[in-house]
């Protein structure tokens, strides 16, 4: 696999590099890979239907969000800068359209800091918009109903993507805006290029990702969910989950997991179970990297504990090796500070 970008420092605060590495699962060694047009860090990859790689937004070295893009060529071992997007963008999300274009939804449009860190929320954005490869152009869709960052996108079988959650803000008389994270839900229609309302989850959700756990549904476990200026609240993490039925359009509450996480890992056991890994406790101005994991069992909607890594991972990377085992790269560790270190699940 060919690790692109990423940044060292701290979680919060992240000194993007554009740098690649390739490993070799032969030697276990990771070499030097082709070097990006920009640093970035937090940003978008799809691969798009020719076998190239479009790469979109993130924070530059500077921490702030970018709208330039590019594309990686496996062919030519090359990154090529294309066309920029219309709005910086880092948390967003990317999903191949069925006629090889990309939509692309929300994410935070600047990193302000001032009067406090939780300033970032208000650049959350509602917008979306499409990539399209044959041109190289970019063309804005329809906007969502809600700002939304770190949310999650489905893509149902019928192509629909269910846009979930999210860190949000709202218009507030007294205050001019007030920080929130949504349990709202959006579904965009590629084939009308609308977006109508979906069903609202039952918990607040954000910085996660869904996990499949048959065709047509979705695990969300965990997430941010509180998020107030009165009273303080930072933003924690919840233990609930929920399931997403595109059949039936609904939302069903399952067992809660035994620890509150958010930005973990997940992933399918052979016996029909699935892997929730790490991610971090706290508050997501001081986040808690976490080392231990969840199994959730569909037959009966509940969670046991699973091993405990060797080191405790939020906002990991993660590639599942042709062999089968999972590889496990990365992340903030015990400091909260991004480590180079790399780990293998095994079946």
């Amino acid at each position: 696999p060919l690790l692109v970008g990423g940044a060292r420092g701290a979680l919060l605060a992240q000194v993007a590099t554009d740098q690649t590495e390739i490993y070799d699962p032969v030697t276990d060694l990771f070499v030097p890979g082709p070097t990006m047009t920009t640093p970035r860090s937090l940003h978008t990859q799809t691969r798009l239907n020719d076998g190239r790689f479009l790469i979109t937004g993130g924070v530059d070295a500077g921490n702030n969000p970018q709208a330039t893009c590019e594309v990686y060529d496996p062919v030519a071992d090359a990154f090529v800068a294309v066309a920029s997007m219309n709005v910086p963008r880092m948390g967003a999300t990317a999903t191949l359209l069925a006629d090889g274009r990309v939509f692309v939804s929300g994410g935070l449009e600047a990193l302000s800091t001032m009067p406090t860190q939780l300033q970032a929320i208000r650049d959350a954005v509602d917008s979306t918009e499409i990539y399209d490869p044959v041109a190289d152009t970019w063309t804005f869709g329809p906007a969502m109903s809600d700002p939304r960052a770190g949310h999650i996108a489905l893509q149902r079988t019928d192509q629909k993507i269910v846009l979930c959650g999210g860190i949000s803000w709202y218009p507030n008389f007294f205050f001019g805006w007030l920080p929130t994270v949504e349990t709202s839900c959006d579904i965009y229609d590629p084939v009308t290029n609308t977006m109508s309302a979906g069903p609202s989850m039952n918990d607040a959700r954000a910085l996660i990702e869904a996990v499949e756990i048959a065709p047509d549904r979705w695990l969300l476990a965990g997430g941010m969910n509180g998020l107030s200026i009165l009273p303080f609240n930072a933003g924690n993490p919840t233990n609930t989950a929920e399931i997403y039925d595109a059949a039936t359009n609904t939302w069903t509450a399952v067992g809660s997991m035994a620890t509150a996480r958010v930005n973990q890992k997940g992933w399918a056991l052979p016996n029909g179970t699935f892997m929730l890994a790490g991610g971090g406790d706290g508050s997501i101005l001081a986040p808690v990297p976490l080392n231990s994991t969840e199994i959730f069992d569909p037959a009966t909607n509940t969670f046991s504990p699973g091993p405990s890594m060797n080191l405790p991972r939020a906002a990991a990377g993660m590639v599942m090796m042709p062999q089968g085992q999972v590889f496990l790269f990365g992340g903030a560790d015990s400091g909260a500070t991004i480590t180079n270190t790399t780990e293998w699940y095994f079946f």
